[in-house]
């Protein structure tokens, strides 16, 4: 299934696409899809961004479903789902 990954404000800086669909298998989740994003992108990634021991992102950076931050990464995805990676910034 394919699942669209957006980056947005200043991440587009740090990442080498603003928007990427991603292939996974059906009945994946947000963790599933974190492996992909370490598989395609990991070694690319600046460490303010990208912790590479952990596999996993650095600092107050949130995935958001429709608006709704992700706070469960087990939950499963669904095809066509567009996911918007964000720096949270506290005041702006």
């Amino acid at each position: 299934m394919k699942i669209v990954l957006e980056i947005c404000g200043m991440l587009r800086e740090k990442f080498p696409f603003d928007m990427h669909a991603f292939d996974l298998p059906e009945h994946s989740t947000v963790n599933d899809l974190i492996r992909r994003i370490d598989g395609h992108v990991g070694s690319q990634l600046p460490g303010s961004v990208w912790n590479r021991e952990k596999k996993f992102f650095r600092g107050p950076i949130t995935l958001s479903i429709d608006g709704v931050v992700i706070t469960d990464y087990s939950i499963e995805l669904k095809e066509n789902q567009h996911i918007k990676c964000n720096r949270f910034l506290i005041g702006g």
